[in-house]
């Protein structure tokens, strides 16, 4: 499998309402292999629900979740998990 050229991160809480045309405008990027990591970061909403839908949809979608680390240490944490080039 060859690794994706760009490595996409975001981290969110309670975005639900939103969440599915966020994410669509970064998937429908073309000319360009990437890979979308996804944070769950304590969300108490449908954000959860929401990403697991979209991610059976996708396989560019790598989903992650935690409890509620803030925003910044979620990115960092997140962005362990890039394979981007």
């Amino acid at each position: 499998m060859q690794l994706p050229l760009v490595s996409v991160v975001m981290s969110v809480r309670n975005g639900g309402k939103n969440l599915a045309r966020t994410i669509d405008s970064v998937l429908c990027q073309e000319g360009v292999e990437l890979e979308f990591i996804v944070v769950n970061d304590g969300s108490t909403d449908d954000t959860q629900v929401i990403l697991n839908e979209l991610a059976a949809k996708d396989p560019r979608i790598k989903l992650f979740s935690w409890d509620g680390i803030g925003l910044t240490k979620s990115l960092k944490k997140a962005c362990l998990h890039a394979n981007g080039q």
